[in-house]
């Protein structure tokens, strides 16, 4: 269990990497610092409260929604998850919610929550080149 600065609970620890720690607050699972923990008789705090923390995941999920769906036009590149496959998209079809790529293999059509953005910022399929391949090797997209 994780206290904020004014001693309610945020959340709990979920899981801990080298320098992040991911705190599950219940509505977010918010990557944290570690070096941002402290300890008191209580137990393990940070200063912060669960809102100011939800309302941070809530600010940055909206900023890379946007960044993502102005990326999502015609023409633009995509790269598979693994980095091994790059697709075009060739037409947006909002009437059903989906982008149409043009694929090495033939045609895909991925919802528009099947994309983020990688750590190098391009716009990226969350799934395998090996996926997107078999998906546009079947006739109907």
């Amino acid at each position: 269990m994780v206290l904020g600065r004014d001693g309610s609970s945020i959340g709990v620890i979920e899981q801990v990497a080298e320098d992040l720690v991911l705190v599950n607050t219940g509505t977010h699972q918010a990557p944290v610092a570690r070096q941002s923990f402290g300890f008191t008789e209580a137990g393990i705090t940070i200063n912060t409260t669960r809102a100011e923390l939800d309302a941070m995941m809530d600010r940055q999920l909206a900023e890379r929604a946007a960044k993502i769906a102005s990326s999502l036009m015609p023409g633009a590149k995509v790269v598979s998850i693994d980095d091994k496959l790059t697709a075009t998209i060739e037409q947006i079809d909002y009437s059903k919610g989906r982008a149409v790529l043009k694929a090495p293999v033939g045609h895909v059509a991925l919802r528009k929550e099947h994309f983020a953005l990688n750590g190098s910022g391009r716009l990226m399929a969350l799934f395998t080149a090996e996926q997107i391949e078999e998906a546009a090797r079947s006739p109907a997209y």
